[in-house]
């Protein structure tokens, strides 16, 4: 939300920076008239809403999918992912020395016991649920059949829409400024950390009669638990998702050629992913094992988890009824080992290829539609449509 928000106001400055000269501004208008006059003086351009039908239906199709992908990879799997606890089994196996013809069932005397050759325990480590995508569908399924996939989604859009709400009240109180947009995301955050926490519940404990508002309860001991990882975690957010784009504004300020911009484009990908790895996603699994380590006693949770993370939390909130949070927040995130972060960063590298598989089918079976109807009719509307926008946006009539 906040990098949007950056984006949209860099391009406003330059879009007033090219358009300071009154000439330039009146050329510009001229072009653009012209262009939004293109589709009626084309001839035979024109398209008809039916032609236009199979291809809007594709594309409302794929947004769907591609949607229905983010929320089950990128929320549900990955919440499961972060709380994972692998199991381990413990097997002991004893190896005796007893007569041919004693029984192979029967107990050990004393003087069979002295016969014993050794005594031996196995650890088998069960592979996560969550190692796999195709098995965590399964386990969730299993769970709460289809449904079960998009579990906690209406504890999403009450908790998106509340955020929304709240960030743009604060900045219409104190202006859209972008640090003020940023302050405001990262104190929303902390002040609706009860229903994200409830929307966590909802997606790591089993089925619950409970209405969304009451799993978003606790008291104020709970609440200052999760302030300091709702907060940072925020505060991660803000510092991925704006830093690359003013990274990109400065690399390319002067800057004209193609070449330099794709090296800022370049540059701000890897600062994007440099930040989501080193920062926002061990900020990410702290508050989410915080959270989950405080689900009520009395419900359970759908894949292996330590609620006490190694001990820390039973510790920190029970000694005199003071959380130290700062013990809390960083046993969170040790509790999560090398190899489930390894587990993660994989999972995650799996969201990403099917979210782009879904585009580049999405885009083909559009593109074909489109040399259906005629790419050179659709281009026509398209560039006419942009630029009556644009005009409006100018506040310029067309005619």
């Amino acid at each position: 939300m906040v990098g949007v928000h950056v984006v949209s106001h860099l391009a406003r400055r330059g879009y007033e920076a090219m358009t300071t000269s009154p000439d330039s501004r009146q050329f510009e208008i001229e072009q653009l008239k012209k262009a939004a006059q293109l589709y009626e003086d084309t001839p035979g351009a024109e398209i008809s809403p039916v032609e236009m039908l199979p291809m809007l239906i594709t594309a409302l199709v794929f947004v769907v999918l591609f949607l229905s992908a983010r929320y089950v990879l990128g929320e549900v799997v990955s919440t499961l992912a972060m709380i994972e606890q692998p199991q381990t089994t413990v097997v002991e196996h004893t190896v005796r020395m007893v007569p041919d013809d004693a029984h192979p069932d029967a107990p050990l005397d004393k003087e069979e016991k002295e016969h014993l050759i050794d005594e031996e325990v196995i650890v088998l480590k069960q592979d996560p649920i969550t190692s796999s995508i195709r098995k965590t569908m399964r386990h969730l399924s299993q769970v709460g059949g289809f449904r079960a996939r998009f579990r906690g989604l209406p504890n999403a859009a009450i908790y998106n829409l509340a955020h929304t709400v709240s960030v743009n009240f604060v900045c219409s109180l104190f202006g859209p400024a972008e640090w003020m947009q940023a302050l405001a995301y990262i104190a929303s955050s902390v002040l609706m950390a009860m229903l994200h926490m409830g929307w966590t519940h909802a997606i790591i404990s089993k089925s619950s009669t409970k209405p969304w508002y009451k799993r978003s309860v606790g008291g104020m001991k709970t609440w200052k638990t999760l302030a300091l990882p709702s907060a940072v975690y925020a505060t991660s957010q803000v510092l991925t998702y704006g830093l690359p784009i003013v990274a990109f504004a400065i690399f390319t300020s002067g800057v004209t050629t193609p070449q330099c911009r794709a090296v800022g484009v370049a540059v701000a990908g890897l600062t994007m992913l440099a930040l989501s790895v080193l920062i926002l996603l061990p900020a990410s699994v702290t508050l989410t094992r915080i959270e989950a380590s405080l689900l009520p006693e009395d419900e359970e949770t759908i894949v292996p988890f330590d609620r006490s993370l190694n001990g820390a939390n039973t510790a920190v909130i029970s000694l005199d009824g003071t959380p130290r949070r700062g013990s809390v927040f960083v046993e969170a995130w040790r509790s999560f080992d090398m190899a489930s972060r390894l587990r993660l960063i994989k999972f995650y590298v799996k969201m990403a290829f099917v979210q782009f598989m879904i585009i580049l089918v999405g885009v083909h079976v559009i593109l074909a539609e489109l040399s259906i109807i005629g790419l050179d009719r659709v281009t026509i509307l398209a560039q006419s449509g942009s630029a009556q926008l644009r005009l409006a946006a100018m506040g310029v009539e067309q005619n």
